[in-house]
């Protein structure tokens, strides 16, 4: 996570993400994201998820899978899926027209596989 705000970001938000709030600190990565600042959404989405926001679990999960902003890893790919899953964000995905496509059969054995 940054302590600088390199795009112009509502300061309130950005106050709050730096002060650990999930919620912003997601919103904060997908104002990046939408950027193209793969790295700093990268490291935005990690907190968010590490604060336990299961959309930036499934976000990291799929960075960490396709290597966006973050070397490839499979293995820690896996580890946020499942965290995703864990939280309940599978049944979200699966009640969402907007997540037809999620299929957790797409990082099952995931962490079997080396890197």
């Amino acid at each position: 996570m940054s302590e600088t705000n390199p795009v112009i970001i509502d300061g309130g938000l950005y106050l709050k993400a730096l002060e650990c709030d999930n919620k912003a600190q997601f919103e904060v990565a997908e104002i990046y994201y939408n950027r193209g600042w793969f790295k700093e959404s990268f490291s935005w989405y990690k907190e968010s998820a590490d604060n336990g926001y299961f959309d930036a679990q499934f976000q990291v999960g799929k960075m960490y899978f396709g290597g966006i902003g973050i070397e490839r890893n499979y293995t820690l790919a896996a580890k946020y899926y499942e965290m995703f899953e864990e939280n309940g964000g599978d049944e979200m995905a699966d009640d969402s027209d907007e997540d037809e496509d999620f299929d957790n059969s797409d990082y099952e054995g995931l962490s079997d596989v080396d890197e």
